[in-house]
């Protein structure tokens, strides 16, 4: 409605006084992660993507992802959502991931998951979610050696595998042999 529409950069007055390292946008869900290592979120919570108790709906209202143990994630340095799914990249370079049960990463997830997991790698770099116009999500990760792992959905082998599938935890993206195979 116009009555909700921003026509020029607001600044989130509770975001007042705290420095951001980086920033994600996705389809009805924001991230931020604080020049402290913790991640802030807002938005749309139908899958616990906001990664904090929002009672389930959602919330214009920026807020710390808890860890699960009475505190807040902490040590990230980049943060990436697709609306389903948020990815945190931390100074170790393990990945966590929050959200939509299918695209997490850890394994067959029987629920969507508010509290963030790790998933099975190591020494990453960078991280990347997609979403295609399917609902469909897919993370990849660049570890300390040139190689690239993804996991999540793969309609259209976007996971640079030779098979299709929904995939639940990290599968090395295969290489070419040179001749475009």
């Amino acid at each position: 409605s116009t009555a909700d529409s921003v026509n020029k950069p607001e600044a989130i007055s509770l975001l007042a006084g705290e420095s951001f390292v980086s920033v994600s946008a996705g389809y009805l869900m924001s991230a931020a992660v604080s020049s402290s290592g913790e991640v802030w979120t807002w938005g749309n919570s139908d899958q616990s993507q906001l990664g904090r108790d929002s009672g389930g709906g959602d919330t214009g209202t920026p807020g710390r992802v808890e860890d699960g143990q009475g505190g807040y994630l902490n040590g990230v340095v980049d943060i990436d959502v697709s609306g389903d799914v948020s990815v945190a990249l931390k100074s170790n370079g393990e990945v966590w991931t929050w959200g939509a049960r299918s695209y997490l990463g850890q394994g067959i997830v029987s629920t969507d998951q508010i509290v963030p997991g790790q998933v099975s790698i190591s020494d990453v770099t960078h991280i990347a979610v997609g979403k295609s116009s399917d609902e469909e999500v897919h993370t990849l990760a660049l570890d300390s050696n040139g190689e690239v792992w993804a996991w999540g959905a793969n309609v259209d082998r976007e996971l640079g595998t030779n098979s299709g599938g929904t995939k639940h935890t990290p599968n090395k993206v295969q290489q070419v042999d040179g001749q475009g195979n």
